[in-house]
């Protein structure tokens, strides 16, 4: 049906500057008092007000012509997100017309991320071009068209009522191995690991908790107000809920697993970390990654040692009786050589030794600085001196200026 309108009090740069209104106006001066009727009997007259609701209405009327136009073209609607996530990329180009009852498992304004999920599967739903405030538990009566572009198909164009609140969907227990499959990309899920590390990123406003899980490590990331995350958090084995988010490259391929959490009620501590965390029992360096029938310690470790080497905000090297230790700090604690430090970080597998990542340290005393090992420049290429502090002799051929610092070359032997 077509609507025929006559404008009498709005000035017409206003009415035709609505985007996707269709008009059929009348061959009446718009000064006109009496509106024409048109055959269908759709009578309109407004005044100035009136053009926010004929704003309305076109975006109405445009949304049900795209939607009419894909049903004109063959396409049905899809009421159930599992039909969005069978979609091949080609399908989902066609701009299926999507209409979804769902409720919001994760938003966040400032990351520009909504996820939703129904009894069949979850989705992405782009709001990039949206400004949106939504939170966790709310039903959303969702509309919008499927689209390819990324990794997974999502929703494109959504327009939402909420209707309500609903419970949040079963949380599937997974691990990360399942979450690095894809199969439950988008899906609320549930895992279980040890918090390694924690930050605010300012852009977008988010915690980002670095987290130990068996199997690997991922990132979980929050919402979250300015400031840092709680400490205490650190070092806690935790159980998490969100959603499970995909890492994926320029070729749109899979290179890891996240967890976006809507906030920290979802967020359990099962085993809490200590609190004082240097009160931890000291452990020789030579005991850090060696077997025990309960596995390797998961948990931070407490070593105590002499600094041989340090790059502030980076590497340290410390040393003990039993061994030596290369530790990931992002201390920049003032130490040098020969300042006695303790050390708690968490252990993880090295190129030749074990090391400690994430670390904290202090210092606790002086001592002499430990000597270094006399070696060969064979012995140095087998790995069996990692970390150490050693002694090559030779002769020097050259010294090659290299930006800030020299390369030389020496011969040995």
């Amino acid at each position: 049906m077509l609507c025929r309108w006559s404008v009498r009090s709005a000035p017409w740069s206003a009415v035709a500057q609505l985007p996707h209104c269709r008009f059929a106006l009348p061959s009446v001066p718009r000064e006109a008092t009496a509106p024409p009727q048109s055959k269908a009997g759709c009578a309109r007259s407004f005044g100035t007000k009136a053009v926010l609701t004929a704003l309305l209405i076109g975006i109405t009327y445009n949304a049900t012509l795209s939607s009419l136009s894909a049903r004109a073209a063959g396409l049905p609607v899809l009421t159930q997100a599992a039909q969005i996530r069978k979609l091949t990329p080609e399908e989902a180009r066609r701009g299926y017309p999507v209409h979804l009852r769902a409720v919001v498992t994760y938003f966040d304004a400032d990351g520009q991320d909504l996820f939703v999920q129904d009894s069949t599967a979850g989705v992405w739903v782009d709001v990039r071009k949206i400004h949106a405030s939504l939170r966790a538990g709310q039903l959303l009566d969702l509309r919008g068209t499927a689209s390819a572009e990324g990794f997974a198909p999502f929703v494109g164009d959504p327009q939402w009522r909420v209707i309500g609140e609903a419970p949040m969907p079963r949380a599937s227990h997974v691990s990360y191995a399942e979450m690095a499959t894809s199969q439950d990309d988008s899906l609320w899920v549930e895992v279980e690991g040890i918090v390694r590390s924690s930050r605010h990123d300012s852009v977008p406003n988010t915690w980002v908790m670095d987290v130990a899980t068996m199997g690997g490590r991922l990132e979980a990331h929050l919402p979250g107000p300015a400031g840092p995350p709680p400490s205490s958090l650190v070092d806690a084995k935790v159980r998490l809920r969100g959603v499970c988010g995909a890492l994926f490259n320029k070729r749109n391929q899979l290179i890891g697993a996240l967890l976006y959490v809507p906030s920290l009620r979802q967020v359990s501590v099962i085993d809490a970390t200590p609190a004082e965390p240097f009160s931890a029992p000291t452990v020789p360096i030579a005991q850090v990654g060696r077997f025990s029938p309960k596995g390797t310690e998961s948990h931070r470790m407490k070593v105590r040692g002499t600094v041989t080497f340090y790059v502030p905000g980076g590497r340290l090297f410390v040393k003990d009786e039993t061994g030596v230790l290369s530790v990931g700090t992002a201390d920049r604690v003032s130490v040098r050589p020969g300042d006695v430090v303790e050390v708690i970080g968490f252990p993880s597998t090295g190129g030749f030794t074990p090391v400690l990542e994430n670390a904290h340290f202090r210092k606790v005393g002086r001592a002499p600085i430990p000597a270094p090992v006399l070696m060969t420049a064979e012995q140095a290429l087998t790995g069996d001196y990692d970390a150490e502090s050693v002694q090559i002799d030779g002769t020097l051929q050259e010294d090659e200026p290299d930006g800030s610092h020299s390369r030389p070359a020496v011969n040995y032997g």
